[in-house]
This record gives structure tokens, sequence and C-alpha cells, in this order.
């Protein structure tokens, strides 16, 4: 994995990407076995508030319990339309159903 993409089975802090989507250059939604959320790459990281970086796993990670509202709060003035366009999911972790 280059610090810039995520590819399918590159290591995440939950085991292998088995699906991979780049909603917007350099935001990469994730899903493994057992978790999902999204990847950032540096220019994108680079971008968020000291605050916000400070929340994720490893630096680059946001995952779906709550991490992963802070890209889409921080992203969605610049891009509505991209990150809200199937990609909220629920509140329950253990749910796949996802918000429309």
């Amino acid at each position: 994995m280059s610090d810039d993409k995520l590819t399918l089975n590159d290591d995440t802090p939950w085991g292998p990407a088995q699906e991979i989507e780049e909603i917007l250059p350099g935001i990469f939604e994730f899903e493994t076995a057992t978790k999902r959320g999204f990847y950032l790459s540096e220019e994108r990281r680079a971008e968020m508030p000291d605050f916000m970086k400070r929340a994720t796993w490893g630096a680059s990670w946001w995952e779906e319990g709550c991490c992963w509202g802070m890209v889409v709060c921080f992203f969605d003035e610049k891009y509505p339309r991209a990150l809200h366009r199937d990609q909220c999911w629920t509140a329950s972790p253990s749910s796949d159903d996802r918000l429309h």
C-alpha cells in the first residue's frame, strides 16, 4: 500500500481490505471482514484539524463506530454529494443497513 492509495487486500488495523471505493481523490471507503470506515491519503489528512487527526486509528483510519463521522463532517462542506450519496451508516456497528 502506498500512502496515497488503498487497494484490495492491503492491511488495515482490522485485517485485509476486502472492498474499497475511492469516494473522492484521496478518500477511500474500505470494508474488512469485521469493520468498515475511511482511509485518507496524506494530503487529505493534512487538510483536517489536529483534534480530528488524533481520533484516528494509526493516523490514516477512521472506523465505522464513530470516527468515520469526522471525515463526512469535515469534507461535507466541500463535497456534499459525494460523501452523502450512500456513505452514512447506522449508529449500530453490527448493522449492515445504511441510511439513505
